[in-house]
Formats: structure tokens, C-alpha cells, sequence
């Protein structure tokens, strides 16, 4: 949970229209902030409060199945503005998406949907690829 409070594994700024490749190992979990700027938004407590992508590759507790969703429950708490994105499977299916200022949401988690679970994309067993779009709108 330390991640959560401007500790993370790796930082690196995307400009406008770049492409960057990430790549994880099977059995990873971990989540993503992206916002305009050379930093996070952070909540009163000091908590990113961006719009957020989570992942679970390959989780072998879960028979080796995959998930991905987006969510800005942590910015609309904190009563900031929400940042776009999508993450679908690179076929373009399976996607959990956000448009700017939470306008459309989509397969994704808003605050008011906090406690519910099972939203997002899931596959089997098996390599996988995501394609994130920031700043995502219609």
C-alpha cells in the first residue's frame, strides 16, 4: 500500500502522441496514475488521486487468468479533475475507459462504484496486451 503515497516502482513522462512499451512478468499486480504535468495530483492525505489503471497478469491464484480496469474514484474524491484513459486488449476489445471529466464511463470504476467488483476486462490463461490511452475522450 506504500505505492499509493509517492512510492513507486517506475516514473517516466509520455508526450503527446508517443508510444512507450511497458512489459510485466506472469503472476504481476499493480496499478498506474497518469495526469498533465511533471507529477500526480495527491489527495489531503498525501495519496495520488489521478485517474488510475490497475492490472493483474497471469495471477496464478487466479488460474493463471488476467484483469485490467481504469478508475477515478480517487480524483473525484478528492474533488479534482478527472483525466481520460482507456485500457483494452490491443485487439481493441475488453475495454475499461473513462472519458475526460468522468463524462462517459465505461466497464470502469467512478467513486459511486467503489465497492463493486468485476468490472473491467478478464481473459484466460496466457500472454496478453494492453493498450493504455491517456487523456482518452470521445
Amino acid at each position: 500500500m506504500s505505492g499509493w503515497y509517492q512510492h513507486s516502482a517506475l516514473e517516466f513522462d509520455v508526450l503527446p502522441n508517443e508510444i512507450k512499451y511497458v512489459a510485466f512478468d506472469e503472476d504481476s499486480q499493480g496499478g498506474f496514475g497518469a495526469a498533465p504535468g511533471d507529477h500526480l495530483p495527491t489527495d489531503r492525505w498525501g495519496g495520488w488521486s489521478s485517474t488510475w489503471g490497475e492490472f493483474d497478469f497471469g495471477d496464478v491464484k487466479n488460474h493463471d487468468m488476467s484483469g485490467w480496469d481504469v478508475s477515478c474514484i480517487q480524483a473525484q474524491n478528492a474533488g479534482q479533475e478527472v483525466q481520460g484513459m482507456r485500457m483494452c486488449l490491443s485487439n481493441g476489445g475488453k475495454c475499461s475507459s473513462i472519458t475526460r471529466g468522468a463524462k462517459k464511463v465505461e466497464n470502469a470504476y467512478p467513486s459511486d462504484k467503489a465497492g463493486v467488483d468485476g468490472l473491467g476486462g478478464v481473459v484466460g490463461a496466457g500472454a496478453v496486451r494492453i493498450v493504455v490511452e491517456l487523456d482518452y475522450d470521445e
